[in-house]
């Protein structure tokens, strides 16, 4: 029977789990770490262990995405800032030069979706377990998340309302 890579770097070098989230059973979230058998003793369920490290190194990668969430939401607000300076000055300026009025409103609709997606993507974090955002670097931003995207639907709405 042919040794994988895995199995003789483990034999050569021990345990080589060195991912942040650990190897934990994907039915319950117990951490699975020096578990001779392949049955979760949380829960009970039986488990393959490269299902499982395939698990958790799906949820690494969901975390590295996640990582710049909180970056993403204080841009949203920024970008909501600027989309609605834009709707002021057009909506202002609109009646002098229709056109550039038509132009702002048209920004200011792209700037409303920008924001608006920008800020929910806070709420990807609530695809992951529990467990694993215990893991995460930072706490993320929901509810300022939650309040650039309702803002910028406001600004979506605004945009289309303002003759």
């Amino acid at each position: 029977m042919p040794i994988d890579m895995h199995e003789l770097s483990k034999m050569t070098d021990g345990d080589t789990w060195v991912k942040k989230v650990p190897p934990s059973c994907p039915a319950c979230g117990y951490i699975l770490v020096g578990v001779p058998k392949n049955i979760c003793p949380e829960c009970g369920r039986p488990f393959q262990r490269r299902r499982v490290e395939q698990f958790a190194s799906d949820l690494q990668m969901e975390m590295r995405r996640l990582r710049d969430m909180n970056d993403m939401v204080d841009w949203s607000l920024k970008l909501l800032i600027a989309g609605a300076v834009i709707l002021l000055i057009g909506v202002l300026r609109g009646n002098a030069t229709p056109t550039f009025g038509e132009a702002a409103r048209c920004l200011a609709i792209i700037v409303g979706f920008l924001t608006t997606a920008f800020g929910l993507n806070v709420l990807r974090v609530n695809r992951l377990p529990f467990w694993v955002r215990e893991h995460m670097d930072d706490d993320p931003k929901i509810g300022l998340g939650q309040l650039t995207g309702v803002l910028g639907v406001a600004l979506i709405v605004a945009s289309i309302a303002f003759p």
